[in-house]
């Protein structure tokens, strides 16, 4: 009897209907629950996975376009200020600038070495012995140990000169050393020793060339 009942409840009419309109329900929507379902995935996947990458991406571009900003704004002043001195430069006679040359000219070869040392040795009445002489490091604004500033020669080849002088008293040796002291080419006596009995004079010269 009870099994019956069942069986009746199972195929009743009301039951069809609901299964029915479920049915057409699912079909009539079911696009829209899979809609739904992929942009739920979709936002998810945005907020947990993109956008983090997506920020993080914005800073290192943020941060790298800053500090172009600061590259170009510090190359921008290197560049006024070259054209402020190519300015200045352009202002000084030639004669001056003669003169500029000659603190630290080029040097083209040794023979002018030691044809510029010979001339002052022997114009103070001296008689040149012996030299040599030994290229140091390039010198310029960041590497300059002496407190020189060689910012207005550039790059400075400094030459170290050993020079054996005789045929000094003590005051052909004050001249000597005092044209060395106002020669035009710049020239730094390191060193200096004197022998009144001898009259020989033993310097260490530091001159310097401006580069090519």
């Amino acid at each position: 009897m009870n099994e019956n009942n069942v069986s009746e409840k199972d195929n009743s009419p009301t039951r069809k209907m609901i299964e029915k309109r479920v049915n057409k329900f699912l079909n009539d929507y079911f696009k829209w629950f899979i809609f739904f379902e992929v942009a739920v995935i979709l936002i998810f996947g945005y907020f947990l996975l993109l956008k983090p990458k997506y920020d993080q991406i914005s800073l290192v571009t943020d941060a790298i376009s800053k500090q172009e900003q600061l590259d170009y704004s510090k190359k921008d002043l290197e560049l006024k200020d070259l054209n402020s001195l190519i300015a200045s430069y352009k202002t000084i006679d030639q004669r001056s600038k003669d003169r500029i040359y000659a603190i630290a000219p080029v040097k083209k070869n040794e023979e002018e070495l030691f044809s510029e040392m010979n001339y002052i040795v022997t114009k103070n009445g001296l008689i040149l012995r012996d030299i040599s002489w030994a290229k140091g490091s390039k010198l310029n604004n960041e590497g300059n140990d002496s407190g020189t500033d060689y910012l207005a020669s550039g790059d400075l080849e400094q030459v170290t000169v050993n020079l054996n002088v005789v045929g000094a008293n003590y005051e052909s040796f004050k001249n000597f050393l005092s044209a060395l002291e106002n020669n035009l080419h710049l020239m730094d006596v390191e060193n200096v020793s004197f022998d009144p009995g001898s009259g020989g004079i033993t310097l260490v010269i530091s001159t310097y060339y401006s580069k090519e």
